[in-house]
């Protein structure tokens, strides 16, 4: 009776362990999207040129580009931390579940390179 109940405590314990994790990962994955989207945002913002900008308004828009490019490395720890904790996620759950957690690496993976890519572009 013991051995029966430490094992339906283990299996419940086992199963929000998972929950827990994939909280988690899910929590981290749209935090760092989040990041992306909006940095994305404002290298497009500071990207536009057109119409009659003046020179305090090109410095404006310099010294927005800098500051995204100091900030470049929080966004990266954003990145690396979600898709660790997708990785454990991952180890957690069902192998069905691997492809979402994946595919959600994946697209997080390619959003941040073009993020890289027009930041240079626009810098």
């Amino acid at each position: 009776m013991v051995v029966l109940y430490q094992m339906l405590l283990c299996t419940q314990v086992k199963g929000q362990l998972a929950v827990s994790i994939n909280q988690r990962a899910s929590s981290a994955l749209d935090e760092a999207q989040r990041w992306i989207t909006d940095a994305r945002s404002k290298v497009a913002w500071c990207a536009e040129t057109e119409g009659d900008i003046d020179h305090d308004g090109i410095k404006f828009h310099m010294s927005a580009i800098n500051d995204l490019c100091n900030s470049m490395s929080e966004g990266e720890m954003m990145r690396d931390t979600a898709v660790h904790r997708a990785q454990n996620a991952m180890l957690a759950a069902a192998e069905s579940d691997d492809s979402h957690w994946n595919d959600c690496c994946r697209q997080l993976n390619d959003d941040w390179m073009k993020l890289a890519a027009e930041l240079q572009q626009t810098r």
